[in-house]
């Protein structure tokens, strides 16, 4: 969470602990070849996982970053 902080991607809106946290709004793309992806939260959040999540590990070995972002656009719009 620190590090979410200092890098501007959270703000701490409580002063007290249990701390509560807002997200701040993330507008960045991505161009891989003629495709451009938006970096959503959700993807984010799976690459930040990835080292300690067997899944989207195997998941970014089959399909990269541009298969996870596609799969996670189509589950948003599935839910």
């Amino acid at each position: 969470m620190k590090n979410l902080v200092e890098s501007g991607i959270l703000e701490c809106v409580t002063d007290t602990q249990p701390h509560r946290y807002r997200t701040r709004q993330i507008d960045l793309n991505i161009q891989i070849d003629e495709h451009s992806y938006q970096i959503t939260p959700a993807l984010f959040v799976a690459l930040a996982r990835h080292e300690t999540n067997e899944n989207i590990q195997l998941f970014l070995d089959r399909h990269g970053v541009s298969g996870l972002a596609t799969a996670l656009e189509y589950a948003r719009d599935y839910a």
